[in-house]
């Protein structure tokens, strides 16, 4: 796992971001001796990271395995190939349309999983870390 920010830290990322992690990131990482299957990256954005996997819904949909939302939600729902995992809570106005999204992704024809919980809010990753991680080690196995 690598976290990336924004070169700016506005946390609201652009495709050259995004470009960014497989010309710099991820080399410099394999110099460094990781061993990076490129066949098998999965982009998790949490909150404001959402504009990231939003960038890589539209542009960059064929390098990743999985894009997950963490407490923020896409901005479309058309079909991409790689699978979309969608992590939230109603009481979180990023996420509170999820159950929206889910439908209308599966509908289009995505891989779509969603873990969504009905008594928390924005701060999910950590009220309920435990279930965040079972959720995501499951699905991007699959």
């Amino acid at each position: 796992m690598i976290c990336v920010g924004t070169l700016n830290m506005s946390g609201i990322f652009n495709t050259k971001n995004l470009k960014d992690i497989f010309k710099y990131q991820l080399p410099f990482l394999k110099n460094l001796g990781y061993k990076i299957d490129n066949k098998n990256l999965h982009l998790i954005g949490l909150s404001n990271g959402g504009s990231g996997v939003n960038v890589a819904y539209k542009y960059f949909n064929t390098k990743f395995k999985s894009l997950a939302y963490f407490s923020c939600s896409p901005y479309q729902t058309y079909r991409i190939p790689c699978k979309i995992n969608l992590i939230g809570a109603i009481r979180d106005n990023t996420s509170s349309r999820h159950r929206y999204l889910y439908n209308a992704m599966r509908k289009n024809g995505n891989k779509v999983a969603m873990y969504f919980s009905k008594d928390d809010n924005h701060f999910i990753l950590v009220n309920q870390n435990k279930k965040n991680v079972e959720f995501l080690n499951k699905e991007l196995k699959r």
